[in-house]
């Protein structure tokens, strides 16, 4: 879903930040920058209890 996403946003043809949810919400834009912010924080969450040296027990 993730390559999916992206490759849809770098071909969209209108531009996502003019696009709300509801008067006072992020754009869609800022949506996918939070998900995949969000997706990337837990990557490097994985990869440091990954490198600690009990792991796997």
């Amino acid at each position: 879903m993730r390559s999916e996403s992206i490759a849809y946003l770098t071909k969209a043809p209108e531009d996502l930040r003019l696009y709300f949810l509801r008067a006072g919400r992020p754009s869609v834009q800022q949506v996918y920058i939070n998900v995949f912010g969000h997706i990337d924080r837990h990557l490097r969450q994985i990869k440091k209890v990954k490198q600690h040296p009990n792991y796997p027990r």
